[in-house]
């Protein structure tokens, strides 16, 4: 695959009725530098949001990755999930949520 052909801007929608979905919104518009789109949504920068969840999240994606993937099922969260892409895709820039 070659890797100009990945993503720089990926979409995520975070759910106000899931206790951990509502934390990492108000926390990114508490802590971090977003760019207003509308009134449901911000564009964060990738390294902001990677920081962000390394040092509020540290424990819960750490317990994830120990555990293996026979018990994902009931510990995989969105968090983990956000974490992994932003790890995994180098060209990304942006999350617009």
């Amino acid at each position: 695959m070659n890797a100009s052909n990945l993503p720089i801007v990926i979409d995520i929608t975070l759910h106000k009725y899931n206790h951990l979905d509502n934390r990492l919104w108000v926390q990114i518009k508490n802590d971090l530098n977003y760019i207003d789109v509308d009134g449901d949504s911000v564009l964060v920068d990738v390294n902001e949001l990677r920081n962000l969840i390394e040092v509020n999240y540290a424990s819960m994606i750490n317990t994830v990755k120990s555990v293996g993937s026979d018990f994902l099922h009931k510990k995989v969260n969105s968090i983990y999930f956000i974490y992994g892409i932003l790890i995994d895709f180098s060209n990304l820039k942006f999350i617009y949520g």
